[in-house]
């Protein structure tokens, strides 16, 4: 049997300061590392750290942290799942949904 991972793979900044902030002070980091977490990621690193026979599927948006979750999407450090309909359903304000296509024109 095979289990499907569904869910949101997102990135975590992770910053190392000296102490936390008081309300109002700004506080800079000293260390900052990206990567990428999110409940249905962390669920499918764990199904595979067991050997558990698992498809992820989460959305990928676009932009720089979307490229990041790419990257590891490409590096092999998780099994993934192309969305097969991949499409956006947008209303304008008063009006209905229509269906935009996730693909480049």
């Amino acid at each position: 049997m095979k289990t499907l991972v569904l869910g949101a793979a997102i990135v975590d900044i992770i910053m190392k300061i000296p102490k936390l902030p008081k309300s109002g002070e700004d506080v800079l980091c000293t260390e900052r590392k990206l990567t990428v977490g999110g409940c249905a990621y962390n669920v499918a690193n764990i199904l595979r750290g067991f050997n558990v026979d698992h498809d992820l599927f989460v959305p990928i948006g676009s932009g720089m942290y979307a490229d990041i979750i790419r990257k590891t999407q490409s590096s092999g450090q998780a099994w993934w799942l192309t969305p097969a309909v991949p499409i956006l359903w947008e209303a304008e304000v008063g009006g209905s949904p229509e269906v935009r296509s996730l693909r480049p024109a």
